[in-house]
Formats: structure tokens, C-alpha cells, sequence
């Protein structure tokens, strides 16, 4: 294995395994990252932002790549329904249709909205 920085190994573990290319930039050369991505260590979830792993994304995941996507490069804060999940609290069918809430500042468009 490689060595990895242990501040990006706990940005990683801190971001579920997520990370925004910006993020991933302060440790690691475009090359490292392309290299990756395309060696199938790394896989793209968003324009932007990756997953550190080659497997499956899980509910969290997904939160971190709507937050690093809609962020920009940063986390946006979760809102709705979805931050109340993430504090625990459940109801049936709150996430039925994987509406992901995020806030944003007011006027941004996201123009490539994450898959669900």
C-alpha cells in the first residue's frame, strides 16, 4: 500500500471514504488522482468528488457526495429530512424517492445534479 498522509487518511475516514477533487489535490498530484480513478482504486461519483474505494456507496456516502458536490469543493451542510436522519431520526418513507436536502447559498444552480 502507499503511503498516504495521515492527515488525508483522516480526512477519508472522517468524509466516509468521499472526497472533493480540491480536497484530494492537497495531498496528492492530478496525476496521482487520475491514476486512481483509472487504475479502478477510485471511483468518480460526482463531477468533482470520488470515492476512495472500488465497492459499493452507501447511504452516508451518497450524503458526502451531495454535500462535496453542492459545496463546490467543501461540505455543504445537510438540511431537511436528511439531516434529521443523520441525527438518528426516522420515519417511514423519508427518504423514499433518495432526495438528498442540502443547502446552498441563495442564487446557485448545480447543473449536474448527482445521479440517485
Amino acid at each position: 500500500m502507499d503511503h498516504i498522509d495521515p492527515r488525508f487518511r483522516e480526512l477519508l475516514r472522517r468524509q466516509q471514504g468521499v472526497v472533493a477533487w480540491q480536497q484530494a489535490r492537497r495531498w496528492l498530484s492530478e496525476k496521482e488522482v487520475r491514476h486512481r480513478v483509472d487504475s479502478g482504486r477510485w471511483q468518480r461519483a460526482h463531477r468533482g468528488v470520488y470515492l476512495a474505494h472500488d465497492g459499493p456507496i452507501s447511504e452516508p456516502q451518497r450524503w458526502w457526495v451531495a454535500s462535496l458536490a453542492t459545496g463546490e469543493g467543501r461540505p455543504a451542510l445537510l438540511a431537511g429530512i436528511t439531516a434529521l436522519s443523520l441525527r438518528g431520526f426516522r420515519r417511514p418513507n423519508a427518504h423514499g424517492d433518495g432526495t438528498i436536502h442540502v443547502l446552498v447559498a441563495d442564487g446557485r444552480v448545480d447543473r449536474d445534479v448527482p445521479p440517485r
